[in-house]
């Protein structure tokens, strides 16, 4: 075995007394600094997670806003929608009814015409269109009343399609501004 000599052993108790001192040094001073820093920043801390908690309600309730805002938005599409709809039916609707109507005058001109409660003016009589005097068919006109009344009637009958033509048309146009109205209705467009 090896003999350690009192000398060496001194020094060794020493250096491990004096390395447990700077150890335990350490130890009471890394314990105190730590203590100290954890202190020095838990109001801080706490302060900053305050302020990280009340950016998180904010921007919660900023979504909730928007979310609720989308909501409302959704809902004014959907009445904007739901009356586009109804404007439109209400327009077909009227349109359908003026052109029977339109159908119904003609149909109540030609009946009138027929009963003698409705005469043509002089000027859509057409006289000029006649054949010349001396022929033919302007004789048979002449002579046979029915013809003429049978052109007289064809042209009672084709203005009354006119009168119609013209009832149409009318209720064309109505029918595209209704459709144009209740399109910058639905749009929020200013009428």
């Amino acid at each position: 075995m090896f003999t350690i000599p009192a000398k060496a052993s001194e020094i060794a108790v020493r250096a491990l007394i004096w390395i447990g001192a700077v150890a335990a040094f350490s130890a009471v001073i890394y314990s105190w600094g730590h203590r100290n820093g954890v202190r020095s920043m838990e109001i801080p801390l706490a302060q900053e997670k305050a302020a990280h908690a009340k950016d998180v309600a904010d921007h919660a309730q900023v979504l909730r806003d928007y979310s609720e805002r989308a909501a409302h938005v959704a809902d004014l599409a959907r009445q904007a929608q739901t009356t586009f709809i109804q404007d439109r039916a209400d327009a077909a609707r009227r349109h359908e009814q003026e052109l029977a109507h339109a159908a119904a005058e003609k149909n109540r001109l030609i009946a009138g015409y027929h009963a003698g409660a409705v005469q043509l003016q002089p000027w859509w009589e057409c006289p000029s269109v006649l054949p010349a005097a001396g022929s033919s068919i302007s004789a048979d006109l002449a002579g046979n009343g029915r013809q003429a009344d049978a052109g007289a009637a064809v042209r009672a009958a084709s203005l009354a399609e006119g009168v119609q033509d013209g009832i149409a048309a009318d209720a064309w146009i109505r029918n595209l501004q209704a459709e144009l109205t209740a399109t910058r209705k639905a749009c929020g467009a200013p009428l």
